[in-house]
C-alpha cells in the first residue's frame, strides 16, 4: 500500500509520529520494534507537541491532584493517613499525615499494588488506623487528628486504587458495552461492544442477532459514544433503535431479546460514568434545507468537494452530502457527514480557492466555460442558494495550536483503520492540518525524490463498466451494484480495493480468487497481495500479483479480465457507455471470450489446456473474541411431534423397529408459528437435522447383508440403549409434562440426579427447557457442551428415560 496525502482536523486521529527514509532503515534492520526517539534523532526531525492531542490528553487525565489523602499500609497491616505532595500519576509521593514539613520523610508509592485506600476504608473495614512511631511522636492525640483529616481532606478517587486502571483509557475493558450514535440519523443510538481497547481507541462491533455486524474504530471521546442507559435517561426524541445501514431478516422479538440481554450484560460489567465527563451541550447552528458549501469527502481526504444539507434535525444536528449529479449513485452508498456547527469538515463556498485549493466538480456536473468548477454557475444552475459564512464559527488556526510543517506524528490510516502509520505535517491550512503517510519501500521513495511519482504510482479512475459482458463468474445483479468508480490513488491501493469487489461480486467467491491468484514468478513491477475469500462458510486466501506503476494498469485490468472470461473492458480506466464498448462485446459470440482464456492460459507456459488450477489456502475460522449470542428464527412443529422424531431414532439406536408404531396414533401438528428458540433448542435441533441415525435396509439375501453392512456408515456416538421396560436403571418418577418443563425445571430434576448434578447449571446458561433436553443427543452433548464422555453418556441416558417416559405417558396415554 502506498503513502497518502490526508487532510485532518488538528485535534482528532493523530498522535505523535514521523517519517522513515533510507539511512533509518539500515541503521534499524535489526531492531525488534519501532523505537521514536532514535527516528527522530536520526531524521533531525521534531515531534509535534503532546498537548496538541486534547483526544489523547483526556485519556491520560487521571483526577489525581497534589494534598489528597489517603490511607496506606506501614507495618504489621497497619494504615495510617498519607497524603500527595507530588502527584505523578501511578507513580507519586506521599508523605504520612502529621509530618508537617520534613520532606526527608517523603516515599514514592505505586498506587495501584500498594494495598492503598482511600479514606474512610479502614473504618468500613473494622480496622484501625495506627501511626507509625515518627509520627506518634509528633501528634498527641491520633484519633482527635484522624477526625480532624477525615471532615477536611479530600480523598484520592477510589476508581484510581482499584488496580482496574489508573488512566481513563486504561479502565476500558474488552465486553463492556456503549451506546453508539448512527452514522445518518442522530437521535438514533444502538448498542456495540467493545472488542478491544488500544490506548483508549476501541474497536466496537454493534450488538445483532447473528454477530455480523462489522467492526469500526472510535476514539473513547467521540461525541458518537455514550454508557448504557443515556437514551432511556434522555427520553424523547432518542431512542434506541438498530443502524439505519443494518439489512436484516431477524424479527423485531428477536432484537428486543437481544437488546435485554445487552443491557443485562452491561449491568454485570458497568463500564465507569464518569469517562464520559467529556459530553457537552451543543450549539445550536443556523443551517437551513438544500444550503450548499464545500466538504472534506469523506472517503478521500485529499478532495474538496460541494455538499447540501439534505436534512435537518431541530436546531443541533443536520446532514450533510457531497453532491452527485450522475444519478447513479444508489441510497445507501451516498457519501454524507452528520454533522453540529462546529463540524470540521465543513466550509464556506469559496474557501478552497481562498486558501489555493481546488474544488473538485461533482460526478455528472459539466461546465459550461471552462474545466474549473465556478460556484456561481454550480449555484445557477442548480438554483440553490449558498450557506452564509456566519454559519460557521470561526476556528483555530492549527499554527496557533502547536502544528508546524515537518513535524511528525502518528495518524490513522484512513483506508485501512486499523493500521497507525508514521506520518509528516506537509502544510497547514486555517486549522486543517495536511499530512504525510510514510507507508513507502525504498525504492518507491527513490521515486518521489526524481519527481517521478506523480506519473507512476498514482492510478487513475478504474471504471466499472458493469453493461458489458461479466462472464460466467461474476453476478450481474451485484455487479451493477458497486460503485461507478474506484480511485483515483495510489496504484497499489486502488488495484487491491478493485480484485475485492470483484470477489465479493462473485456467485462463488472462492473460484474468481482461484482465477486470479499466482500462477508462476513476478513479472517486473509486480507486488504480491493476500486477497481473501469466503465460500460456504470456508475462508480462503491467496497471493494475488498486483502492478505498481500507472503504466501497467490498462494491460493488467484486460489480463484479469481475460482470466475471469469476460469482457476486457469490463473495468479499467477506459469509461464505456452503454451500448458503446470498444470490443463489441453484446455483439460477439460468448464462447470468444472462453476460447480466449485457453488461448491465454497457453501462452503463459504455466500450465496445459484442461490442467486443474493450484488450491487456496484454506483460512481457519476467526477467533470470536468475547461471549456470542446465537438467536434463530425457525418454524417449529408441535413441541410433541419434534421429539417424536427424534426418540424415532433412539428407538431404532435400542433395537425396536419405529415403523411398527401405528402413524395414527401420532398427535396432529399444532399450526406453525414463529419463534425465538433457545440456545439449548438450537444446539439439539442442529445436530438432530445435521446428523440422523440411518436405518438398515431389509435383508435381500446374504450377499447384499454384507455389502449393506460394508457400507454402512459408523457412528461412534451411537448408544446401544436397552429397550424399555428392561432398563438398567430404574426408571425416574415424573408427574409433570417434561414437554412443558421451563429452564429452572430442568435444573431442578437435574440437581436431584447423583450423576448429572454438577452440569445442571451449565444447561441453565445454555437455556436448556424440558423441549430442547429431549431433542438433546450425544454429539451435541460432546461437541457443543463440551461435556466428558462419561459425562455424555450419563446426560443421554437421563433424555432417553424422560423421552420414554413422556411418549408413554403423554403422547400414547399409557400408564
Amino acid at each position: 500500500m502506498e503513502e497518502e496525502k490526508q487532510s485532518v482536523d488538528s485535534g482528532s486521529q493523530i498522535g505523535e509520529a514521523s517519517e522513515s527514509n533510507d539511512k533509518f532503515e539500515k541503521d534499524t534492520q535489526s531492531d525488534t520494534g519501532f523505537n521514536w526517539q532514535d527516528y527522530l534523532d536520526v531524521t533531525n526531525s521534531q515531534e509535534v507537541p503532546h498537548s496538541c492531542f486534547q483526544h489523547v490528553e483526556a485519556g491520560l487525565h487521571t483526577e489525581l491532584e497534589n494534598d489528597m489523602m489517603l490511607e496506606v499500609p506501614h507495618k504489621d497491616d497497619c494504615y495510617w493517613l498519607a497524603k500527595v505532595v507530588l502527584a505523578c500519576g501511578q507513580f507519586s509521593r506521599l508523605r504520612y499525615s502529621g509530618n508537617i514539613d520534613d520532606q526527608s520523610a517523603d516515599f514514592w508509592c505505586d498506587l495501584t499494588s500498594s494495598n492503598a485506600r482511600p479514606l474512610g476504608w479502614c473504618a468500613k473495614e473494622g480496622k484501625s488506623l495506627v501511626p507509625p512511631d515518627s509520627i506518634l511522636k509528633l501528634i498527641n492525640d491520633p484519633q482527635s487528628h484522624i477526625e480532624n483529616v477525615m471532615k477536611t481532606a479530600k480523598s484520592v478517587p477510589p476508581h484510581l486504587l482499584s488496580g482496574d486502571g489508573f488512566v481513563p483509557a486504561d479502565r476500558i475493558k474488552a465486553g463492556m458495552k456503549v451506546e453508539v450514535q448512527d452514522t445518518r440519523n442522530p437521535y438514533s443510538l444502538w448498542i456495540a461492544t467493545i472488542i478491544e481497547n488500544v490506548g483508549g481507541r476501541l474497536l466496537l462491533r454493534y450488538d445483532t442477532p447473528d454477530s455480523s455486524a462489522p467492526e469500526f474504530w472510535l476514539y473513547f471521546t467521540s461525541p458518537r459514544i455514550f454508557p448504557i442507559g443515556w437514551t432511556a435517561e434522555k427520553g424523547e426524541p432518542w431512542e434506541l433503535r438498530r443502524p439505519s445501514h443494518f439489512k436484516s431478516s431477524h424479527g423485531k422479538e428477536e432484537w428486543e431479546a437481544l437488546m435485554e440481554m445487552a443491557k443485562e450484560d452491561a449491568r454485570q460489567s458497568p463500564l465507569p460514568k464518569d469517562l464520559f465527563q467529556h459530553i457537552s451541550e451543543i450549539h445550536s447552528h443556523s443551517f437551513i434545507l438544500g444550503m450548499k458549501m464545500e466538504v472534506l469527502h469523506p472517503m478521500d481526504h485529499t478532495r474538496i468537494c460541494p455538499g447540501t444539507v439534505v436534512e435537518v434535525w431541530g436546531d443541533e444536528y443536520f446532514l450533510v452530502e457531497v453532491d452527485d449529479l450522475s444519478g447513479q449513485v444508489g441510497e445507501e452508498r451516498k457519501q454524507s457527514w452528520l454533522c453540529t456547527e462546529t463540524h470540521p469538515y465543513i466550509f464556506p463556498s469559496g474557501w478552497a480557492n481562498k486558501h489555493g485549493m481546488k474544488v473538485t466538480k461533482p460526478e455528472g456536473w459539466k461546465c459550461d466555460s471552462d474545466e474549473e468548477f465556478h460556484w456561481d454557475e454550480y449555484l445557477q444552475h442548480t438554483s440553490a442558494v449558498a450557506a452564509p459564512d456566519k454559519c460557521f464559527p470561526q476556528k483555530q488556526c492549527s499554527k496557533h495550536n502547536g502544528f508546524i510543517a515537518n513535524m511528525k506524528l502518528e495518524a490513522v490510516n484512513p483506508v485501512d483503520r486499523s493500521e497507525i502509520c508514521v506520518a509528516t505535517v506537509t502544510r497547514t491550512t486555517g486549522h486543517i492540518i495536511w499530512i504525510h503517510l510514510e507507508r513507502n519501500e525504498s525504492n518507491d521513495r527513490k521515486d518521489n525524490e526524481q519527481g517521478q511519482r506523480t506519473s507512476k504510482l498514482w492510478c487513475p479512475k478504474i471504471y466499472f463498466n458493469h453493461k458489458c459482458f461479466s462472464g460466467p463468474f461474476l453476478s450481474k445483479s451485484k455487479l451493477a451494484g458497486l460503485p461507478q468508480a474506484v480511485g483515483p490513488g495510489p496504484v497499489r491501493l486502488v488495484m487491491r480495493e478493485v480484485l475485492s469487489m470483484l470477489i465479493s461480486v462473485a456467485y462463488k467467491s472462492s473460484r474468481v480468487l482461484k482465477e486470479i491468484q499466482c500462477d508462476g514468478d513476478l513479472k517486473p513491477g509486480e507486488h504480491v497481495e493476500v486477497l481473501k475469500a469466503k465460500f460456504n462458510q470456508t475462508n480462503y486466501r491467496a497471493r494475488v500479483a498486483v502492478v505498481t506503476s500507472s503504466d501497467q494498469v490498462p494491460a493488467f485490468c484486460q489480463d484479469i479480465c481475460t482470466r475471469l472470461k469476460m469482457c476486457p473492458y469490463l473495468f479499467g480506466p477506459t469509461r464505456v457507455e452503454a451500448g458503446n464498448c470498444p470490443d463489441n462485446c453484446n455483439s460477439q459470440s460468448k464462447s470468444k471470450y472462453t476460447s480466449q482464456y485457453w488461448i491465454n492460459r497457453q501462452k503463459k507456459g504455466n500450465r496445459s489446456t484442461g490442467e486443474t488450477l493450484p488450491e487456496l489456502e484454506i483460512v481457519g475460522p476467526k477467533k470470536r473474541r468475547g461471549r456470542k449470542r446465537r438467536f434463530s428464527s425457525v418454524k417449529t412443529r408441535n413441541p410433541a411431534t419434534a421429539a417424536h422424531s427424534s426418540q424415532g431414532a433412539d428407538s431404532d439406536a435400542s433395537g425396536d423397529d419405529a415403523s411398527t408404531e401405528p402413524s395414527q396414533s401420532i398427535p396432529e401438528a399444532t399450526p406453525r408459528r414463529r419463534e425465538i428458540v433457545t440456545r439449548g433448542a438450537k444446539l439439539a435441533l442442529t445436530s438432530a437435522n445435521a446428523a440422523p441415525i440411518k436405518q438398515r435396509p431389509e435383508r435381500r439375501g446374504a450377499k447384499r447383508q454384507k455389502e449393506n453392512d460394508q457400507n454402512e456408515e459408523i457412528d461412534p456416538y451411537k448408544i446401544e440403549l436397552p429397550a424399555p421396560g428392561s432398563w438398567l436403571y430404574p426408571l425416574p418418577k415424573i408427574d409433570s409434562n417434561p414437554q412443558n418443563w421451563s429452564v429452572n425445571d430442568l435444573e431442578a430434576y437435574l440437581n436431584q440426579t447423583s450423576d448429572c448434578r454438577s452440569i445442571s447449571k451449565l444447561l441453565k446458561k445454555e437455556a436448556f427447557d424440558g423441549v430442547s433436553f429431549m431433542l438433546l443427543n450425544l454429539p451435541t452433548a460432546v461437541k457443543q457442551l463440551k461435556l466428558k464422555p462419561l459425562q455424555a453418556v450419563n446426560l443421554c441416558r437421563h433424555v432417553a428415560q424422560i423421552k420414554f417416559i413422556f411418549f408413554k405417558k403423554h403422547v400414547y396415554h399409557i400408564d
